[in-house]
């Protein structure tokens, strides 16, 4: 018998915040920082996530309970997080470039 698939909300908004992140990040729009979820007027791949979602700017960074609200809202686990950050710092991908690995991999 034939069943239709239904997403959930859950699902429809997670899919949401991950679209509207990687448009952030191929749009120009953020300059890049490493080492840092943001200095400045610069973001990294994963302070683009957070800032997109709107988690709340702290000290230069932001809120560690929105951070993994946001992550967890993207469908982003520990391990991809880890892996963007390793992308971002250590070997300094672009954001657009950051893009198509999430879209890739996530």
């Amino acid at each position: 018998m034939y069943q239709e698939h239904v997403e959930t909300p859950a699902v429809v908004e997670q899919k949401t915040l991950k679209q509207r992140w990687i448009e952030a990040l191929r749009s120009g729009k953020y300059k890049q920082c490493t080492g840092r979820l943001r200095i400045g007027d610069r973001f990294c791949a994963l302070g683009v996530l957070y800032h997109v979602a709107g988690v709340p700017s702290l000290y230069g960074g932001f809120d560690v309970y929105g951070r993994i609200e946001a992550r967890d809202a993207a469908g982003i686990d520990n391990d991809v997080a880890n892996n963007i950050e390793v992308l971002n710092d250590r070997s300094r991908l672009s954001l657009s470039a950051i893009a198509d690995w999430i879209e890739a991999n996530t």
